[in-house]
């Protein structure tokens, strides 16, 4: 993306621990807002959408897709490693 921000002193960093206790960051942008979601699962005619892990429908109607950041982390660190060899 051409625009993303690469620097973390100007863009918000997001911690996100897995289950085995480790941490890993991703830089973001920014945020956009924050509300209370009912998350479901993705249709079954869909099956499983690399870094998604559900849907929700806000309050004014819309569709938002939930992203799934562990599944984000692992993808870039496969991608990274497949890279290097």
């Amino acid at each position: 993306m051409p625009d993303a921000k690469t620097d973390p002193t100007e863009a918000l960093v997001l911690v996100v621990s897995d289950s085995k206790g480790r941490e890993t960051a991703l830089l973001v942008d920014g945020l956009l807002g924050q509300q209370h979601l009912v998350v479901k699962s993705l249709n079954t005619m869909l099956g499983e959408v690399p870094g998604v892990s559900g849907t929700a429908i806000l309050g004014n109607g819309r569709v938002a897709l939930v992203i799934d950041p562990t599944s984000i982390i692992r993808w870039a660190q496969q991608h990274r490693e497949a890279s290097a060899a």
